[in-house]
């Protein structure tokens, strides 16, 4: 998509974003002394959101066109997709009792400089907010839940490894604390946006319940879909990873 082949805003710049960060956690710290530290990321993030798009959880959600643009959908699909568009996703993740640490694996080390790109796009696009390794020893009260960064090179691909519990004692990382308990959640795996969107069009070919032209369509709208799905606030912080002492913590699945 667009959002995947933008340019790199380079090392100078991420370094500028840090030391903004620096100075809104420091801020936030003065405007609401009295706040728990397990709840200062999602104050952050309410913040953020207030300033940059009116309280939505993105720029791009509007609850209000449901009934006009998806009014054949069941009643209660379309009540889901109201609570969606208007707060985002809420994972019931419980926030752990502390910040945990996560090592990055061997290969993300390998090709750090790759990996640093990939983390800058994705704090451009919004969809982390990041926070530099001096920062470190000041969120480590935040209760939020870190899991070690991969990196796929033959794909040029970022992968936050949600099924590691990092530090945590096994069966505390992401996947296993998250709500679904229907299905094996140790062998989720996110794959490139691309081959989801390839797979997923193969499999409603095989169907033959679409033309090759809506496969298509059908694929540049799964493609368009990647990292467009904001949290919940209150979800803020239960996925994050950690690279070269910086914390990033997601805003969107």
């Amino acid at each position: 998509t667009k959002s995947q082949d933008a340019p790199d805003p380079g090392e100078q710049w991420m370094k500028q974003h840090g030391d903004i960060m620096v100075s809104v956690v420091k801020w936030m710290k003065v405007a609401f002394p009295d706040m728990e530290s397990s709840q200062r990321m999602q104050k952050l993030e309410e913040c953020i959101r207030e300033v940059e798009h009116m309280g939505k959880p993105a720029p791009h959600c509007d609850h209000t066109v449901i009934d006009t643009h998806l009014a054949e959908l069941p009643e209660m699909l379309k009540d889901t997709l109201r609570i969606s568009l208007r707060n985002g996703i809420y994972t019931g993740i419980p926030q752990p009792s502390s910040t945990n640490s996560a090592k990055a694996s061997k290969t993300a080390l390998q090709y750090s400089s790759a990996v640093w790109k990939q983390m800058r796009k994705f704090v451009q696009h919004g969809w982390v907010r990041a926070f530099p390794a001096e920062m470190k020893e000041e969120i480590s009260s935040w209760c939020l839940l870190v899991s070690p960064t991969h990196y796929v090179p033959d794909q040029d691909r970022l992968v936050a490894d949600l099924s590691n519990a990092g530090s945590n004692e096994v069966g505390q990382d992401t996947n296993s604390l998250s709500a679904h308990d229907e299905y094996d959640k140790s062998q989720v795996q996110c794959d490139y946006v691309d081959v989801v969107a390839a797979q997923l069009a193969q499999y409603i070919g095989e169907l033959g319940e679409l033309s090759g032209k809506d496969l298509v369509s059908l694929k540049a709208d799964i493609k368009s879909a990647f990292m467009r799905v904001p949290l919940d606030v209150r979800s803020v912080g239960t996925m994050a990873i950690e690279w070269d002492g910086w914390i990033f913590v997601f805003t969107r699945t």
